[in-house]
């Protein structure tokens, strides 16, 4: 049975295109959606996602880890069966917050989660658009969820498939913006006792699209990423002309390339461990447009 209980209006976002001296759209801290999983003894995961449009359905994409439990032998088995979104609200340097609680399970018993057979993607159908001129309500989202946790004039910034770049157009040496929740570097803070990030907004990371891997029809960014980046958006950015700089959503983070490093503790024995290389693997928002149109 679905359950219609919260409400909200949504400002559509439309193709992020800035005068060429400005660096980036004044709404882009507003794009990635913080994803919190809790799971046990006050211990959460996290991850990040994007709103998108499609087919006058809003949905929340993201990589499929986040929410699904990849070491389980069932294919469809949930990290937990809620799940807390946080936005800010659209507008330069917003401080205001959309937050969502998610029922997971009554989603994905519904048909309203989806993930895909062969990368790490997943989208949350949120909601439907309402008849027109609704008192100005854009949408209804349903699941489980606290009314007054929203505000009844929010403005999410979401994307639509006018806002993305397929895999085939993106070169080799594209210039990129990764936005995302990197909470994996706050255990470091805490442990250090440094508060040098605040985690309540989102990291942003320049880099270029190192390869485009076609075996694995994924993208390889020269960007860091850490846990809490997966699902966070890969902005790919186009200099049309001299005067205009366009952002496109091209891909998914979903995990950094590990590398291996030996030490030599004591003559004649030799440790390695796996650390992060500095380079990122992100799905295209292909699969992501392919979820959302089925």
């Amino acid at each position: 049975m679905r359950s219609l209980i919260l409400f909200f209006s949504v400002l559509l976002a439309g193709t992020f295109t800035v005068p060429a001296e400005q660096i980036l759209p004044d709404d882009f801290h507003s794009i990635p959606v913080l994803i919190k999983i809790p799971l046990h003894d006050n211990i959460s995961e996290y991850g990040t996602g994007v709103f998108f449009v499609e087919s006058n359905k809003l949905f929340l994409i993201t990589a499929a880890h986040v929410i699904f439990n990849f070491n389980s032998t069932n294919n469809l088995e949930l990290n937990n069966s809620t799940a807390k979104l946080s936005a800010f609200n659209k507008g330069k340097d917003s401080t205001d917050k959309n937050l969502i609680d998610l029922n997971l399970k009554m989603l994905l018993d519904e048909g309203f989660v989806k993930r895909h057979s062969t990368h790490d993607v997943a989208v949350i159908q949120l909601g439907i658009e309402t008849p027109a001129n609704t008192n100005g309500i854009k949408y209804v989202i349903w699941g489980k969820g606290v009314a007054s946790y929203m505000n009844p004039a929010a403005k999410l910034v979401e994307c639509s498939a006018t806002d993305v770049r397929y895999f085939k157009d993106i070169p080799d040496g594209n210039e990129t913006y990764i936005f995302g929740y990197p909470v994996e570097l706050l255990n470091s803070q805490v442990t250090l006792e440094l508060n040098q990030v605040d985690f309540d907004s989102p990291l942003v990371r320049k880099g270029i699209i190192s390869q485009r891997n076609q075996q694995t029809g994924r993208l390889i960014i020269d960007s860091g990423v850490y846990g809490g980046n997966s699902g966070g958006p890969v902005v790919i950015v186009e200099h049309p002309t001299l005067d205009v700089t366009v952002y496109k959503i091209g891909g998914l983070i979903t995990q950094f390339v590990p590398v291996s490093t030996k030490m030599f503790p004591q003559a004649g024995v030799t440790n390695s461990v796996f650390v992060n290389s500095g380079y990122g693997v992100a799905e295209p928002i292909d699969y992501a447009i392919e979820l959302m149109r089925e």
